[in-house]
């Protein structure tokens, strides 16, 4: 069964599909995902977006202009991080700036694609050869059945679950559940809280309130 890493703050949980986090988490994520760059250590750091490739079985961990790439068990690869603009060849123009920070990011194998987020556009990206021609698009003109109640079209998480086929859209404290080329399911938006079963109360704010928000997840086939 599929798991899922899911990332706040300094912390993060493994989560079962339907069963909430696994027992001992939350965790320290400088404390487990071994060889976290220096550069990354400071107070309260968060990971920007997350995404696990199976083409390689390496994961991808952004923050800020950087990234990493990581075996697991094993952290970071040797070289990294490196910066994101050098390496994922044909990063937009217009995402060339002071906030070229990545938003969010999954891979959906059902077209062996990265799709990679970044304030109201995103990229359709083919590994090693950068964004698919006609890239970066709005989010909102092609991820249909934007729910109404999110005012804002940034993407703050998203990934794909291989176990039920779907990709799961975060923004603040709700989600969407997203069919492949048919948007959201029926019900959508939902509170993460209400749905996402139990959450770690110091993730709450403010405390014993509710859930605000994930910062990046993943989810991981192997274990």
């Amino acid at each position: 069964m599929s798991k899922f890493y899911i990332f706040h703050g300094d912390e993060y949980v493994r989560h079962s599909y339907g069963r909430g986090p696994d027992a001992g988490y939350p965790k320290k994520i400088q404390e487990v995902w071994s060889g976290y760059p220096s550069s990354w250590r400071r107070p309260n750091v968060r990971i920007d977006a997350a995404l696990y490739y199976p083409g390689n079985d390496k994961f991808y961990i952004f923050h800020r202009d950087e990234y990493v790439r990581h075996s697991y068990g094993r952290g970071p690869d040797a070289g990294y991080p490196k910066k994101i603009q050098e390496v994922w060849s044909g990063y937009p123009s217009s995402w060339r700036g002071p906030s070229n920070r990545i938003d969010a990011a999954l891979y959906y194998p059902g077209n062996d694609k990265f799709y990679i987020f970044h304030e109201d556009e995103y990229v359709r990206h083919s590994y090693g050869r950068g964004p698919d021609t006609g890239y970066p698009k709005k989010i909102q003109e092609v991820w249909s059945a934007w729910p109404s109640s999110w005012t804002s079209s940034y993407v703050q998480v998203a990934l794909y679950h291989p176990d039920n086929e779907k990709f799961y859209i975060f923004q603040n404290d709700e989600y969407v559940r997203h069919s492949y080329n048919r948007g959201a399911d029926p019900g959508y938006p939902k509170k993460i809280g209400d749905v996402w079963s139990g959450w770690p109360s110091e993730w709450n704010d403010p405390p014993g309130e509710h859930l605000t928000r994930f910062d990046a997840a993943l989810s991981y086939p192997h274990i």
